[in-house]
């Protein structure tokens, strides 16, 4: 069987939590912005449908889409 060769890049920037009860959704706007970030894919899982919607309606149009069915695991070992 022939393996299928990896080819990603994985760029870490310098990580930021935030803790703050009521944070999700209404600080990600403000933190993307912070990344100066235009277009944001929000990712979950099934358990975190609701959470994702409330992210991504509140991103407006710098919402890239939303991606429900994510397994939990990336190439940078998420």
């Amino acid at each position: 069987m022939r393996e299928r060769a990896l080819d990603f890049t994985c760029a870490a920037q310098p990580m930021r939590v935030l803790f703050r009860p009521g944070a999700v959704p209404d600080a990600v706007p403000d933190e993307a912005a912070l990344l100066a970030l235009c277009r944001v894919l929000v990712l979950c899982d099934d358990h975190g449908l609701d959470t994702a919607r409330a992210v991504a309606a509140s991103l407006g149009d710098a919402c890239a889409g939303l991606h429900a069915a994510w397994a939990g695991e990336s190439p940078c070992g998420g």
